[in-house]
């Protein structure tokens, strides 16, 4: 059995809410320090750009000021990041994200 639409909305706003609530206290630089935050942010943003790719168009055309697209990628960026070999993954992807948090 596939998943509703709807609860696939829930996961996407579900996950930012845990972003906003890991961070909202953190200023940057806590935040880029911040392992734990850290990481727990990059998760949840991962979870919602994968649960943004499964949205039905059926649904995105209801909701056109969405940068469905623009989620998506940027999942595909962080998950890139992450796996690309480098002297340290983990700074690239910090690198990356400081133009997007």
């Amino acid at each position: 059995m596939s998943r509703s639409g709807r609860l696939f909305l829930q996961d996407m706003l579900e996950c930012a809410r845990k972003v906003v609530r890991y961070t909202a206290h953190l200023t940057r630089e806590q935040f880029f320090s911040s392992e734990l935050e850290y990481d727990a942010t990059l998760r949840n943003l991962e979870i919602l750009g994968e649960a943004a790719k499964k949205v039905p168009d059926e649904l995105k055309h209801q909701y056109p000021s969405v940068d469905w697209r623009g989620i998506a990628g940027f999942r595909d960026v962080l998950i890139e990041l992450a796996l690309t070999p480098s002297p340290s993954p983990a700074r690239r992807a910090r690198g990356a994200a400081r133009g997007h948090v």
